[in-house]
C-alpha cells in the first residue's frame, strides 16, 4: 500500500493502539462525549471524529494532535510539521489534515509556534495521565474494542483517581496550556471553558489541587 502522508506507515497493532487510547484519553479531558472506539485490523484509518466546529482554537488543536502526540511516531511528525501549511498534502483520513485545516485559522507567522507549543502540551498531559493511556491502550491490544460504556466507566475511575470529581478538566488543560504560554491566569480560582472563573465548591478543594 502506498504511503498516505499524515498517516503513520507504522501499522503496528500497539501503534495504533496507542493513537486510538490518545484521541480517548483528550477527549475525557477536554469533557467531549464518551464514544465506542474500535481498533481496525488495516492501516490508514484513524478513530477520531473531527473537533466540533464550535470547539475554541486550542481545544481543537489538542484534539486534533492527540493520537499524534501518544503515537509518538516521529516519521509522522516531522512530515506535519514540514508541511503543515499545505492541507491538501495529508491524507484525509488523517489527524494531521485535520491539523493542518484548523491551523489555517492561526497568524501565519505565529503557526509553527502554536503547533509545536500544542504538542508539547499534549505529549505533557499524556505523561501526567500515562496510567490513564496505558489502561485504555491494554483494553484496546486485548479487545479491539473501547465502547462507549466502558469508557464511562474509565472517566468515572480517572475522575476519583486524578481528584477531578471536582476541578474541571478545563482548569487542567488551560493552565497546560497556561504553562507552554506564558498566559497569565488567576491562581486562586478554577478556569471554565468560557475562561470565566469557577470558584472551588470549598477552600479545601482548591487549596488540593
Amino acid at each position: 500500500m502506498p504511503y498516505l502522508h499524515g498517516l503513520s506507515p507504522d501499522t503496528a497493532r500497539e501503534a495504533r493502539a496507542a493513537h486510538a487510547a490518545g484521541h480517548l484519553v483528550m477527549d475525557w479531558l477536554l469533557d467531549r462525549p464518551a464514544t465506542t472506539c474500535v481498533l481496525q485490523d488495516t492501516d490508514g484509518s484513524s478513530p477520531a471524529s473531527l473537533p466540533p466546529k464550535t470547539a475554541i482554537l486550542y481545544q481543537r488543536l489538542l484534539g486534533a494532535l492527540a493520537g499524534i502526540a501518544a503515537e509518538g511516531n516521529r516519521e509522522v511528525i516531522a512530515d506535519l510539521f514540514d508541511n503543515f501549511d499545505n492541507p491538501d498534502y495529508f491524507s484525509r483520513q488523517s489527524d494531521a489534515y485535520t491539523l493542518a485545516r484548523v491551523a489555517t485559522m492561526i497568524d501565519e507567522r505565529e503557526r509553527r509556534d502554536i503547533l509545536v507549543g500544542c504538542l508539547i502540551v499534549a505529549s505533557e498531559l499524556f505523561q501526567s495521565f500515562d496510567s490513564a493511556l496505558q489502561q485504555t491502550k491494554t483494553l484496546l491490544l486485548r479487545d479491539s474494542a473501547v465502547h462507549s460504556e466502558t469508557a464511562q466507566t474509565f472517566r468515572r475511575d480517572w475522575d476519583r483517581v486524578f481528584q477531578l470529581e471536582e476541578r474541571p478538566k478545563s482548569d487542567v488543560i488551560y493552565r497546560a496550556l497556561a504553562k507552554q504560554f506564558a498566559w497569565d491566569l488567576p491562581a486562586d480560582c478554577f478556569i471554565g471553558w468560557d475562561f470565566h472563573p469557577v470558584r472551588p465548591k470549598s477552600r479545601k478543594t482548591f487549596l488540593g489541587h
